[in-house]
């Protein structure tokens, strides 16, 4: 059984989630969670809509379900190998929180969290054994930070060479599915609320704002990479506003 190397833990604890709210899944259900979805098609998100007392109407209004226009074209920027072809890793840490745990690696809105037998504080990551056809899969959570609610892409590379890799994983979630990954705006397959924030809407029969009150947090996409063999990686994720390179050396052998 792999297990996942803790080096330097660290705690990036989300706010309390209100009592109302969703109960969050127990700490460290990254992989089966991951797996769970993998092995099952995507279903369409359904927007809860929640009468208050008082006459305030909740409401969450869902993101768009179409691929986040203008980013799906940008191509992964990739680094130089460093001397002795060695590979520019980003450099991690253990993440733990309410709702999931891992290798987290990236500074941005939106970051990676790998699944699989890695060494956080090294940027590697040790490579399992491949399926029938040759490529072996990687366990990937990307997730958002509650504040950011916007589209984001993911695309990679191979750094330094031209070996494949896929960053989706296709509906039986055990092949390789395409590489690029889009989420739209909006509630994604996994959405933690922890916190609440108050607005209007407009109703469309009477034209009158009605107070709302709308949930954020923690957006997360569970899901795979895929390669064929050892290398070193690098993913792009982009969104509005910023974009970040993640590389992580993948080895055949001890992580």
């Amino acid at each position: 059984v792999l297990t996942t190397e803790r080096p330097g833990a660290t705690s990036d604890e989300a706010p309390a989630a209100r009592p109302d709210g969703p109960s969050p899944p127990d700490p460290g259900l990254l992989i089966p969670e991951a797996r769970w979805r993998q092995r099952r098609r995507r279903t369409a998100f359904a927007v809860a809509v929640l009468a208050a007392t008082g006459g305030l109407l909740l409401l969450r209004s869902a993101g768009s379900p179409s691929r986040p226009a203008g980013l799906r074209a940008r191509p992964p920027q990739l680094p130089p190998l460093g001397a002795a072809a060695r590979c520019p890793v980003t450099h991690g840490s253990w993440v733990t929180n309410a709702y999931f745990g891992g290798a987290g690696f990236g500074h941005g809105p939106v970051r990676l969290l790998l699944a699989d037998r890695v060494n956080a504080r090294a940027g590697r990551l040790l490579l399992g054994g491949a399926g029938s056809d040759g490529w072996h899969g990687l366990m990937t959570l990307w997730y958002a930070m509650p504040g950011y609610d916007g589209p984001f892409t993911v695309r990679a590379a191979a750094v330094g060479s031209s070996r494949p890799i896929d960053v989706t994983p296709d509906r039986t979630g055990q092949r390789p599915g395409g590489d690029r990954l889009s989420v739209p705006a909006g509630p994604t397959i996994n959405t933690y609320y922890t916190n609440w924030r108050p607005g209007h809407v407009r109703d469309p029969v009477t034209g009158r704002l009605v107070p709302t009150l709308t949930g954020y947090g923690y957006r997360t996409q569970p899901g795979s990479s895929w390669v064929r063999a050892p290398g070193c990686y690098a993913w792009q994720v982009a969104g509005r506003g910023f974009s970040e390179r993640i590389v992580i050396d993948v080895v055949a052998g001890r992580a």
